[in-house]
Formats: structure tokens, C-alpha cells, sequence
């Protein structure tokens, strides 16, 4: 499990989750996020690897790399 926290509001977060070869593996679209919501993604059934999460709102993008063992 994962866990995501916004310090902003956001009226739409695009979340996505992609292997190192670039295949999406997870998309999720969350409405109305608020300040310090928690955001949970299972990442228990992707295969040990590394990923890049991508968060994105029409004014921010954030990416985060990762390793799932």
C-alpha cells in the first residue's frame, strides 16, 4: 500500500503508474481532493520492479520514482 498526501485542493488529480519500460500499469482519476486527504494506492500486485508515479493537476505535475521489492 501506498499513500499519497495533497497539501492543496485540487478539483481533478490524474494519477498514474508506469513500469520502467513505460507501460501503464495503474491510471486513476480522484475529484475534489483537499488539503492533507489521503490518497491510498494498492501497489500489491505489481510485480517487484521500478515504477514512476505520475500526479497531475491542470497547474501542477509531480513525478516520483520508486522500487517495488
Amino acid at each position: 500500500q501506498m499513500t499519497i498526501v495533497s497539501h492543496k485542493a485540487y478539483p481533478k488529480l490524474q494519477l498514474v503508474v508506469s513500469s520502467v519500460i513505460g507501460s501503464q500499469v495503474l491510471h486513476k482519476t480522484i475529484q475534489n481532493v483537499q488539503p492533507t486527504d489521503l490518497i491510498e494506492v494498492d501497489v500489491q500486485s505489481f510485480p517487484s520492479g521500478l515504477y514512476t508515479m505520475t500526479v497531475s493537476s491542470v497547474s501542477d505535475v509531480i513525478s516520483i520514482p520508486w522500487i517495488k521489492k
